[in-house]
């Protein structure tokens, strides 16, 4: 019997345990709406800075994506023959077999195209 009340003891389902903290106070809520927000912005009346009534924004430092030629899916890869991006080499195996001709077809639509004078 000894046994059982020791392990009673350990066994942590037999403990009391409430659902909530007892000791747990809220914060109160700070929500503001967007006419609060502009009104007490400090940085409206500065056009050089950005604020959450300007839209203007930098460029973007990170590289433009790069999309396949056939497929429109993120090009991993670029065909050094024909210079057409593609996404995986079943796509590859399609341009190798494209006519003369359609791979300008595709860089044309890319703006991308040689013009032969």
């Amino acid at each position: 019997m000894e046994k059982n009340s020791s392990v009673d003891s350990l066994d942590i389902s037999l403990l009391a345990r409430p659902f909530r903290n007892p000791n747990y106070k809220a914060q109160p809520r700070r929500n503001r709406n967007l006419r609060q927000i502009i009104q007490n912005d400090p940085v409206q009346n500065e056009p050089s800075k950005f604020s959450y009534s300007s839209i203007e924004a930098p460029p973007s430092v990170l590289p433009q994506p790069k999309y396949c030629d056939v497929t429109g899916l993120l090009a991993i890869y670029t065909d050094p023959k024909t210079r057409l991006r593609y996404h995986n080499k079943e796509i590859y195996g399609l341009i190798r077999e494209l006519p003369s001709g359609a791979d300008q077809e595709y860089l044309k639509l890319r703006s991308s195209d040689v013009v032969l004078k």
